[in-house]
């Protein structure tokens, strides 16, 4: 055995031997109970529902030709079936690796599991079955289904594909947020709620028991890397279409304003909402833990730290050494990937001058996880609910009309990221953010540029340093590829990231 696979085994056998079991933690800032005479107020009626409900209008447009015009292209049940990996999500429970995570945990039964079906599949308590799933339908074998993602009510399903044209009609005139409000169909053309909705499993969801620990991944569970939306649903690969891929009848009736570039909206705002969430998660679980008895017991889980803190190759010189450390030695931060994108998004929001307050606040985080090892939890606590919210205010500026999402906006901030990417040494994970958000925003600019095969070129020379392409597609299994990725992190050498975005920086239009 090489030492590098001797590492690699030694470190995952520890963590399995330090860390036992895992658990779903209760939620930070959930509302008050209502007062026992106080009018409950009507909403939609919570009902899990399963493909066979979506099937009739999802798999053929010829069913609906005689109800123009059609908002989706309506073959959405096709393409997860036979691509979206997400239709798999629940069968690897009960693969190898899932059996055998289970037996190292302690699982009696994986796929009956809460930790792990509620990112697999959709998780209900079986108490609960009969009366919030629809029976005729709802299968949790299918994974990730159509109502993880669209929303688990009654409403919006049967008024939305009414049969009958002025229903339809009706259900077209309201606004996004009148459907999601009254009908319970999630906004996902929102980006902050579309980035929300994604990061619940790749980042991670205390409230809806959406946490993946390092005990589970001492057992055998991927690493989750970091996420940015835009390219993961493009690797789905995507089901829908972005409103500049549809008809233009369907274009005119979404109010669809061709100089908005939605993908470029999305990072934008989706990386805000990535720390949104990360810090959501890191407040939850250290006020989790400052309940645990006894005291001595209180200790936050490592998943919630910088996994490079422990995990690096032990050579010189090294990328870490290049970046230094703003800590007390062998007090591990946080994970930082999640930081990547929002002082781009401030920028844009012409919030420059505010970035040394979040910088402040950022630096109260970072004395909490000086104090002691892994976090003074009440401390943590505090100052992650307060990024939370303050990103929160963040995405709202980011998404009033006056902020712009043009070509103009895209050049700069495509700037903006060659500048940071050029003078911070940066980590594996982060490194990656900037560079998926490059890529994405450049993919809305016009590719009939005369340099734009010299951009491709330097965007494949990324790719092959930091592993842009994600396994896209059922085919393409991410276990099967994880030895490719763990061998680039190995080998990452941010110098040569950076000299790349100095040469994209060169090859940047002026406006």
């Amino acid at each position: 055995m090489s030492y590098r696979k001797m590492q690699f085994w030694l470190v995952a056998i520890v963590g399995m031997a330090v860390l036992t079991g895992f658990m779903s933690v209760p939620g930070l800032g959930q509302q008050p109970k209502a007062n026992p005479g106080a009018e409950k107020k009507a909403g939609p009626t919570l009902l899990y529902f399963g493909v066979a409900a979506c099937r009739n209008c999802h798999t053929n447009p010829d069913n609906l030709k005689d109800s123009p015009p059609l908002l989706c292209r309506c073959n959405e049940v096709v393409i997860w079936e036979k691509e979206d990996k997400h239709k798999d999500a629940y069968k690897n429970l009960s693969g190898p690796r899932g059996q055998q995570m289970a037996k190292l945990l302690g699982i009696m039964d994986v796929a009956k599991e809460r930790a792990c079906v509620a990112c697999h599949g959709i998780y209900i308590p079986p108490d609960k079955v009969k009366e919030l799933t629809d029976p005729a339908s709802f299968k949790v074998e299918e994974g990730v289904s159509c109502v993880a993602c669209h929303g688990p009510y009654a409403e919006w399903v049967t008024r939305h594909g009414s049969p009958l044209q002025r229903d339809r009609d009706a259900w077209r005139g309201l606004s996004r947020q009148a459907k999601e409000e009254q009908f319970g169909m999630t906004d996902l053309w929102d980006p902050a709620k579309r980035t929300n909705k994604c990061a619940s499993c790749h980042i991670g969801n205390s409230e809806e028991g959406k946490v993946v620990t390092h005990a589970m991944y001492a057992a055998g569970h991927p690493p989750l890397p970091g996420v940015e939306v835009s390219t993961f649903s493009d690797a789905m690969p995507r089901h829908w279409q972005y409103l500049k891929e549809k008809p233009a009848a369907a274009q005119k009736l979404l109010e669809y304003n061709p100089a908005e570039l939605e993908k470029t909206k999305l990072v934008v705002i989706g990386g805000v909402a990535d720390l949104q969430d990360a810090m959501r998660l890191l407040a939850t679980q250290a006020q989790a833990m400052l309940k645990v008895t006894p005291p001595e017991n209180r200790s936050l889980d490592l998943a919630q730290i910088d996994c490079y803190a422990c995990h690096h190759e032990l050579k010189v010189p090294s990328w870490r050494q290049s970046r230094g450390y703003s800590g007390v030695p062998g007090r591990p931060q946080f994970r930082q990937w999640p930081l990547a994108l929002v002082k781009l998004g401030m920028r844009h929001a012409g919030q420059e001058k505010q970035i040394p307050e979040f910088e402040k606040k950022l630096s109260v985080l970072q004395e909490a996880f000086n104090a002691q090892p892994f976090g003074k939890l009440d401390e943590v606590v505090r100052t992650a609910d307060d990024l939370a919210k303050w990103c929160a205010q963040l995405e709202t500026s980011l998404g009033q009309k006056n902020v712009q999402y043009n070509r103009a906006a895209a050049i700069s901030l495509l700037r903006q990221l060659c500048a940071m990417s050029e003078t911070e040494v940066q980590d594996y994970d982060t490194a990656r953010q900037m560079a998926w958000a490059f890529k994405t925003i450049y993919s809305e600019l016009d590719s009939k540029r005369s340099n734009d095969s010299e951009v491709q070129a330097k965007l494949k020379a990324l790719d092959n340093e930091l592993k842009l392409s994600l396994p896209s597609g059922q085919e393409h299994q991410i276990l099967a590829e994880l030895p490719i990725a763990l061998r680039k992190i190995s080998d990452y050498d941010p110098s040569k990231v950076q000299h790349v975005f100095q040469d994209l920086a060169k090859l940047l239009p002026p406006k």
